[in-house]
C-alpha cells in the first residue's frame, strides 16, 4: 500500500504565527487566471504534509493522464469524499462533454494510485463563463461527481472546513508542465474579501487553478477554499485568489 495516510494529528507539527495580511479588502480584483503570468517557484513539498497529497490530483479536460497527448492544460483538483472532486469551474467548464473530464491521483514516483473519466459535473448556481471580473471569481468552483469510489486504502479524502481568522494555510498543487511533481507553499496567511473569496500571500504557478487552499482544523487538515487566480501587481502581500466551495457542496 502506497502513501496511506497517516492519523490526522500526525499531518504536521504546531509553527509560529506570521503577521496577518494587510489592507486586504482595499485591493482592487486585477488577477488572472492562476497560469497566467509569471509566479514565484512553489517549494516542494516537505515531508510532514507528504502523507496527506495523494487526495490532490489533477484535471485534464479531454485526455486520460498528464502527458497522454495533446489536448488542454490540466489544472489541480481535491478529492474530498470518495466520490467527489473540488476543482476551478474554468478549468471544466469549456470540455465537450463531462465524460471527457478524467483525473488522476497520486502520481508520484511512478503509475499513478488512480486515474478515472468524472461521472458528472456541477457548477456554482449563476456561473456565467470565465469573465475574470468578481462575480465570476465568486461561481468559479466544480464539483466532479465520480463513476465509482476511489478505494480508502489508495487515497484518502481531504474534508471541507470553513476558514478560520489568523489560521495558517498551506496551497498545493501541481504545475501544468510536470503534473507528476507535486509543489506548492507552505504557512500562507488568508483572509476573506467578501463572503465567498479569499486573498493570501502565496503566489500559484500554472496548473494550480483548482488547488487546495488548506487549512488545520484541530488535528486534520481540511479544504478552506479553490484556487481561481494569481494578482499580477508587484510588492502587493496579496498574491492568489480562492473561493469557498459551498455553492457546489453535496447536501449532507
Amino acid at each position: 500500500m502506497r502513501h496511506h495516510r497517516p492519523p490526522c494529528g500526525a499531518l504536521r507539527p504546531a509553527r509560529p504565527r506570521r503577521r496577518a495580511l494587510a489592507r486586504l479588502a482595499a485591493l482592487a480584483l486585477l488577477a488572472g487566471p492562476a497560469g497566467a503570468g509569471p509566479a514565484d517557484p512553489p517549494q516542494i513539498a516537505p515531508a510532514y504534509v507528504a502523507a496527506a497529497l495523494p487526495a490532490i490530483g489533477y484535471v485534464t479536460p479531454n485526455r486520460p493522464a498528464p502527458g497522454g497527448g495533446e489536448g488542454i492544460g490540466g489544472c489541480s483538483a481535491t478529492l474530498i469524499s470518495p466520490t467527489e472532486v473540488l476543482t476551478a469551474a474554468h478549468c471544466v467548464e469549456d470540455a465537450p462533454d463531462p465524460q471527457s473530464i478524467h483525473v488522476t491521483f497520486g502520481w508520484r514516483d511512478g503509475p499513478p494510485l488512480w486515474r478515472t473519466a468524472i461521472l458528472s459535473l456541477t457548477l456554482a448556481p449563476g456561473r456565467h463563463g470565465d469573465t475574470r471580473d468578481r462575480d465570476s471569481y465568486r461561481t468559479d468552483v466544480a464539483r466532479l461527481t465520480l463513476p465509482r469510489p476511489v478505494p480508502a486504502d489508495l487515497v484518502t479524502p481531504i474534508p471541507v472546513a470553513r476558514p478560520r481568522d489568523g489560521a495558517d494555510y498551506e496551497i498545493w498543487g501541481y504545475r501544468m508542465g510536470d503534473p507528476t511533481l507535486l509543489s506548492g507553499h507552505a504557512r500562507c496567511r488568508a483572509q476573506a474579501i467578501d463572503p465567498q473569496l479569499l486573498v493570501s500571500d502565496c503566489s500559484v504557478v500554472a496548473g494550480f487553478s483548482g488547488a487546495p487552499l488548506l487549512i488545520e482544523t484541530g488535528a486534520c487538515v481540511a479544504v478552506a477554499a479553490v484556487m481561481v487566480a494569481r494578482f499580477d501587481a508587484a510588492g502587493r502581500a496579496a498574491r492568489s485568489l480562492a473561493v469557498r466551495p459551498d455553492a457546489v457542496l453535496a447536501p449532507d
